[in-house]
This record gives C-alpha cells, sequence and structure tokens, in this order.
C-alpha cells in the first residue's frame, strides 16, 4: 500500500492481514486495537486517528523502498562521481530477501503484486552496476560489499555470484574463495558452482 491517499480499516487490513488458505480473518476491533497499538509505536501526528475522516492515512513515514527509489533518481542526476555515494547509500537498505521475516505470512500481497520482483530486480541491477564501476575505481573491498548486499537481497542471482568471483579472483586471497565456493555451494546447484570455479583458470 502506498501513503497517497487515506485507507479504510478494510484496506489496511487486507494489506497487512490478507486471508490465505489456511489463515483466518480477525475481527474488526481486534483490528481496530492493531491500529491503536500501531498509533502508540509511531505516534499520533504520523497515524492520525480515522475520527470524522476518510480513512487512516500515514504522514510523513517514508518505507525503505521508497528511500531506495528516491536515492537512485537523485543518482541519475547527477555525474558519475556524485552518483556513487548515492548508490551505496541505497544498497546500505538492503538487510535481506524482501517481506522474509516471522510475519511473512500475512504479505502475501507483496508477491501476488510483483512487488518482490521488483525489488529483487533493481538491488540486483544496482548491485552489479556499481561493483563494476567499483572495480574500474580500484575499489574492490567496496566492489566486494556492493555484491554482498545484494546477494543478501537475491542469494541464487548467478549474475552476482559471478560478478563477486571475479572480484575475489582479482584479490588472489586463496583462504577468501574457500569460503567462497563453500557458501556458493550452500545456494547455488553444483554445476553452477563448477562454472563459478572454472572462472579461477580463465
Amino acid at each position: 500500500m502506498n501513503n497517497d491517499r487515506p485507507h479504510s480499516l478494510e484496506e489496511i487490513q487486507t494489506a497487512i492481514w490478507p486471508l490465505t488458505e489456511n489463515g483466518t480473518d480477525i475481527k474488526r476491533p481486534a483490528m481496530r486495537n492493531y491500529m491503536a497499538d500501531a498509533r502508540k509505536v509511531v505516534g499520533e501526528r504520523q497515524l492520525p486517528t480515522a475520527s470524522g475522516k476518510p480513512g487512516y492515512q500515514l504522514v510523513d513515514v517514508a518505507t525503505d523502498w521508497s528511500e531506495f527509489e528516491g536515492l537512485i533518481a537523485q543518482s541519475q542526476g547527477v555525474t558519475k562521481p556524485a552518483a556513487l555515494p548515492l548508490k551505496r547509500q541505497a544498497l546500505a537498505l538492503v538487510r535481506g530477501v524482501p517481506f522474509t521475516a516471522d510475519t511473512s505470512r500475512y504479505f502475501t500481497w507483496a508477491f501476488s503484486t510483483s512487488v518482490v520482483y521488483k525489488i529483487t530486480e533493481a538491488v540486483t541491477a544496482l548491485a552489479h552496476a556499481l561493483s563494476k564501476d567499483l572495480v574500474l575505481a580500484g575499489d574492490l573491498s567496496g566492489a566486494e560489499w556492493a555484491l554482498r548486499q545484494g546477494l543478501l537481497c537475491d542469494p541464487c542471482s548467478l549474475t552476482l555470484w559471478e560478478d563477486l568471483t571475479d572480484v575475489l579472483l582479482e584479490g588472489k586471497d586463496a583462504s577468501l574463495l574457500e569460503l567462497h565456493w563453500k557458501a556458493a555451494g550452500t545456494v547455488l546447484e553444483s554445476d553452477h558452482v563448477m562454472a563459478l570455479r572454472a572462472r579461477e583458470h580463465g
């Protein structure tokens, strides 16, 4: 859900507590209690009551995704050197696979509406592009960090694993490479890991 207009209690309930095959709906009074609890956390100013209004609306609250998009938009309007810190800042927002948490069962809408795919695609594309720029700038550690941030979001991205392999091969640290192959083996198919190892020999 976005916060560009007020939303009814029913819309909010559908977004954050959607019904699933095994799920059960919650009662309206319980949903009102949850809204009251949320207001205590974020504050009355950020989540005003809906009394006398058409619905609830978050005010001055941004998501990591909207902040990510904003930083990328900024980076596209400046010089390449000025864009690098903005892109780093955007990647620093990544903390894991989108909507994967103990409460993920309540966010099935994020998968059915392709929100997760859109976020994953944007993060992996940024990690790939930023790592290339940092390698060209001679910043191998920065490139490694960017790729690992991307893999937090999409652990099975073969493109990012290939990029990370090339960066680590540039560093020529055998101990890191051994850890790298083991880590790759936990998420990639064996033929993909073999292809990664083949890059070590050109």
